[in-house]
């Protein structure tokens, strides 16, 4: 039975600056290699070694998509294994899990991985959910994955299948480069929770962005939500991070990202992006500081799920009326 190669099997490793080199004959990365060749099976190697940073260093767990999938049926997502109970919710959508953009992280691999976001988030206490939008094929047979065979299936799966069953009164949403379309489909497939939950939206280098309000259009209140809760850190010549930039009529917010290449983008804003997530949780805490937590999943009785809506309409409509303050 064939196993999957590790980097190290190919002769490769990461030096200290987080460069894919070839090991010298000591094991140490040194000789030079090419990171703008391309080589599936490398590429699929490093992939693995994020997989195996997540799970050992990071201690995060893999959820199947669909759920109770493994690798030859289908997909997964990362979460810390205590997602469930936390408070607040973090949810990372991006293609690849673990990354920003995987063929930058091969000449700057903290640059180009979400590491440092999902250490800093784990040591603020929220729970973390990462999903891997851009896995919709099973990989010995080029069929589509159930529940995942587009990103915007996979990640309304994610919400429906994970996220509504965490107890986090407040869930916060981070995205990178056009997976920002992808938010705009989760909003649109699960409007309705999303509403109520959502309290952040952070867009990193966003690209596509139209594409999120085709339907329904701009002026409608679906929109007007997500300018509340949103962000977008945008590619700008200004060298000042959080320079507010004019945003047409419509949009989310524009800032400055402070830099002018995508790549660099994610690291740039990491202080800032969680400053903005950290300003948006206290007003809505300091305003509702009652809730603390949904409650447990309704069971699968229909009786108990009709329990479960009346005991928690009054929580319900106070959230409700937050989403659609003007404040």
């Amino acid at each position: 039975m064939s196993t999957r190669k590790t980097l190290k099997d190919f002769g490769l490793g990461f030096n200290s600056e987080g460069q894919l080199k070839y090991l010298d004959r000591d094991g140490n990365p040194t000789i030079h290699y090419n990171a703008n060749s391309y080589s599936e099976e490398i590429s699929s190697a490093l992939f693995a070694h994020m997989s195996e940073l997540l799970q050992s260093e990071i201690k995060l767990i893999k959820l199947g998509v669909p759920e109770g999938a493994w690798d030859k049926t289908g997909t997964c997502v990362f979460a810390s294994k205590d997602y469930e109970s936390k408070k607040t919710l973090l949810l990372f959508v991006c293609s690849w899990a673990g990354f920003w953009n995987w063929w930058h992280s091969k000449t700057h691999f903290y640059e180009g991985t979400q590491l440092s976001y999902i250490k800093k988030a784990l040591d603020k206490d929220y729970g973390v959910i990462i999903t891997n939008c851009g896995v919709n094929y099973l990989s010995y047979c080029r069929k589509k994955i159930p529940n995942s065979g587009t990103p915007e299936e996979h990640v309304v799966y994610v919400w429906n299948q994970y996220v509504a069953r965490a107890r986090a009164s407040s869930v916060v949403i981070i995205s990178y480069f056009h997976e920002a379309q992808y938010v705009g489909a989760l909003y649109h497939g699960v409007r309705k929770s999303f509403e109520k939950r959502v309290r952040a939206v952070a867009l990193l280098a966003p690209t596509d962005y139209k594409r999120m309000w085709l339907v329904p259009p701009p002026h409608s209140v679906h929109t007007s939500f997500m300018r509340r809760v949103g962000r977008q850190w945008v590619l700008s010549s200004s060298r000042k991070l959080d320079l507010p930039l004019e945003t047409p009529r419509g949009e989310i917010r524009r800032v400055s990202s402070g830099c002018r290449s995508a790549m660099e983008a994610p690291k740039a804003c990491e202080d800032s992006v969680f400053k903005f997530i950290d300003k948006k949780l206290k007003k809505y805490y300091s305003k509702y500081p009652c809730i603390e937590m949904e409650p447990p999943p309704p069971l699968l009785s229909p009786h108990t799920k009709r329990k479960s809506k009346s005991r928690t309409k009054a929580k319900y409509d106070l959230v409700k009326e937050y989403t659609y303050d003007s404040g």
